[in-house]
């Protein structure tokens, strides 16, 4: 049974390499490739000249995410239209290919893919939106064909479209929700806080979730938020090395969201008198405090000048 078992799997395995057939070789170093390097830099520098050079005249382009079978093909004059609208809207406008995507040049052997040179790109188009401020990180893939004259005469594109939408959001007045000078929640917040100068612990953790994180500006970017326990250990050992004389504020307001995440954001006049030499110190606080549907609050973010204690 052994013996005929491994029979099996030696012609299973001579079946699969019998089926092998190339069709065309691949390229790391190839004319067509510096080609689309080429029509890259000058659309990004919106050289018109130097794109028309590069860009057949029967140039066909295709946008491979689209779904209507009757769209027709971009000819060469609306690359170049392209290529005007790109760099008048965008600021620092800049494609190059990513680190890992070099472009493959692919000649095939196949008749129906052996007019032109293949070249497979994976670009990144970055740059700032002029109008809106909306910043560019877009990755794309490419699939180019160039032909013996060096020109390209064929593009299919695959492009990341969420900054477009993105766009199109920003350049049009969209109410995300409702801003409140006076709330329940800004009575909440501003209770807490008051609290703090007079040593008041129980008033000053009132309204917390048992879940609520806590994360601050001194913190690094990518650290986890803490716990309320260890909000307390640190408000301990503030308050052991400070006296807080004043928490003024200067400026409240509850901010419910239409897609959630309703939160007050506040901004605060903090004196304390630091223990060690007592050296009277003032500095900004800016804080805010995320309510979940109970109104209780599940997430405190804040930020201050930590050097200057």
């Amino acid at each position: 049974m052994k013996t005929k078992l491994t029979i099996l799997i030696l012609a299973i395995s001579t079946m699969l390499v019998a089926q092998k057939k190339k069709n065309g070789a691949i390229y790391i170093k190839h004319p067509a490739n510096q080609v689309v390097l080429d029509f890259l830099a000058a659309f990004s520098q919106n050289d018109s000249v130097a794109v028309a050079n590069l860009i057949a005249d029967d140039y066909k382009g295709y946008d491979g995410l689209n779904m209507n079978p009757d769209k027709e093909a971009s000819t060469k004059s609306d690359i170049l239209n392209a290529m005007k609208n790109w760099n008048n809207l965008v600021s620092h406008l800049n494609i190059e290919h990513t680190s890992s995507g070099y472009p493959d040049a692919i000649e095939y052997n196949d008749t129906e893919f052996s007019g032109g040179t293949w070249v497979y790109a994976w670009e990144k188009y970055t740059g700032m939106h002029t109008k809106t401020g909306v910043k560019l990180n877009m990755p794309a893939h490419f699939q180019y064909v160039v032909n013996d004259e060096n020109k390209i005469v064929f593009s299919r594109s695959y492009m990341n479209k969420n900054p477009f939408t993105a766009i199109y959001r920003n350049s049009n007045k969209v109410v995300g929700g409702t801003v409140y000078s006076h709330h329940e929640n800004i009575n909440k917040v501003r209770k807490m806080m008051h609290s703090y100068q007079f040593n008041d612990m129980v008033g000053a953790y009132e309204y917390y979730n048992e879940d609520t994180n806590f994360k601050w500006g001194s913190m690094d970017w990518d650290a986890d938020p803490v716990d309320l326990e260890a909000a307390k250990a640190s408000d301990k050992e503030f308050m052991s090395n400070f006296t807080i004389n004043s928490m003024n504020n200067s400026w409240i307001e509850y901010q419910e969201m239409e897609l959630g995440g309703n939160f007050v954001e506040s901004f605060w006049r903090v004196n304390v008198t630091r223990k060690t030499d007592n050296k009277n110190i003032v500095f900004g606080l800016y804080m805010t405090h995320q309510f979940n549907d109970e109104n209780e609050i599940t997430k405190v973010r804040n930020l201050f000048n930590a050097a200057a204690l």
